[in-house]
């Protein structure tokens, strides 16, 4: 509510929501939109960590539901962004057709060279018949935004690291190229 009365013109996407209530509570507060899913993607944990969150599919069908009930209601279309669990064109595919609008892809765009990380060459030994042959490869870091390499403290409302316990992975990627 505190960034719409802010910002009322600068469209709003919050979450991450698993629930029909979630949604209300957030198109209630002034969100333009909304983020589905808490811990279903390979950089987060949270599911693990606090033992949270729930199926992305269960989710999102009842969140859709919801949002077509509140645009009957309303006339307001309220988009929905699913966030995690997009492993490849089949579940952006079934999330699309299960109600999401738009799709939050990370490990599976991370290993572009346009994602934000660096690029990274490494030397590998790999097997070339009976020989064993140095190579190089290029990857690309990844960090889901829970992680300790992204810890934030602040955002999540603590002064010290102390008591911080990360919500996400942190990996190599192959890099694909742009």
């Amino acid at each position: 509510k505190e960034i719409k009365k802010k910002f009322p013109y600068i469209p709003l996407i919050a979450g991450n929501i698993v629930d029909a209530e979630g949604f209300r509570l957030l198109v209630e507060a002034g969100a333009n939109g909304a983020k589905v899913g808490q811990g279903p993607g390979y950089g987060c944990t949270t599911r693990w960590v606090k033992g949270t969150g729930r199926g992305q599919i269960t989710a999102l069908l009842e969140i859709a539901a919801e949002r077509d009930k509140y645009e009957k209601e309303t006339g307001k279309k309220i988009p929905i962004c699913l966030d995690g669990g997009i492993g490849g064109t089949a579940d952006m595919l079934k999330s699309c057709g299960c109600g999401a609008d738009m799709l939050m892809m990370g490990s599976y765009l991370g290993m572009y060279t346009e994602s934000a990380a660096p690029l990274i060459d490494v030397e590998v030994e790999v097997r070339d018949n009976s020989d064993i042959v140095k190579t190089k490869i290029k990857l690309k870091e990844y960090w889901g935004e829970g992680s300790a390499r992204a810890m934030n403290i602040q955002r999540y409302g603590h002064d010290l690291p102390i008591g911080f316990v990360p919500e996400g992975k942190e990996k190599l990627l192959p890099h694909k190229g742009s």
